[in-house]
C-alpha cells in the first residue's frame, strides 16, 4: 500500500532533515536557475515571511509525524484516507496560524526548491526555531 510506505518514511525522519523532507513533498521544480533568479526569489520574500514559513514548516512536519502512525495502522484505504484528510486540515490550520495562506506557503516552498540559497536560509530558520532561538 503506497500510503503505508509514506507513513513509514514519515515516521523515520528526524527534525534535522526537516527541510529536505518538506521540500521533497511537492513536485520537483525545474533545476538550473541562474544566480540572478535565485537572488530574485530571496528579494521577493520578506524576512518576516520566511520566519513564518519556517515555523509553519515545523508545524506541518509535526502534524505529519503525528498522523503517520495513524495512516500506517489504518485497516483500509478508506480509514487511511480519512486520516490523510484530517492531517491535511491540520496542516492547513498550522499554516494559517502563522499568518500565511496555503497558496503562499506552497509558493515559498516551490521557490526554495528552485533556489538552494533560499532553501539553506529556510533550513537555518527551521534549525533556530527548533533550538528555541
Amino acid at each position: 500500500m503506497r500510503v503505508r510506505g509514506l507513513a513509514l518514511a514519515l515516521s523515520a525522519v528526524s527534525s534535522a532533515g526537516l527541510w529536505a523532507l518538506v521540500a521533497s513533498w511537492t513536485p520537483a521544480a525545474a533545476a538550473g536557475d541562474t544566480n540572478a533568479a535565485a537572488q530574485a526569489d530571496m528579494d521577493n520574500i520578506p524576512a518576516e515571511e520566511l520566519q513564518s514559513f519556517a515555523r509553519a514548516a515545523r508545524e506541518v512536519f509535526s502534524v505529519r509525524q503525528a498522523y503517520a502512525p495513524k495512516v500506517q495502522a489504518a485497516r483500509s484505504e478508506i480509514d487511511a484516507s480519512e486520516h490523510i484528510v484530517a492531517a491535511q486540515k491540520a496542516m492547513e490550520a498550522a499554516i494559517r496560524r502563522e499568518g500565511m495562506t496555503v497558496v503562499r506557503y506552497n509558493e515559498i516552498l516551490a521557490a526554495a526548491q528552485r533556489n538552494s540559497v533560499l532553501a539553506a536560509r529556510i533550513q537555518e530558520l527551521v534549525d533556530k526555531a527548533a533550538a528555541g532561538k
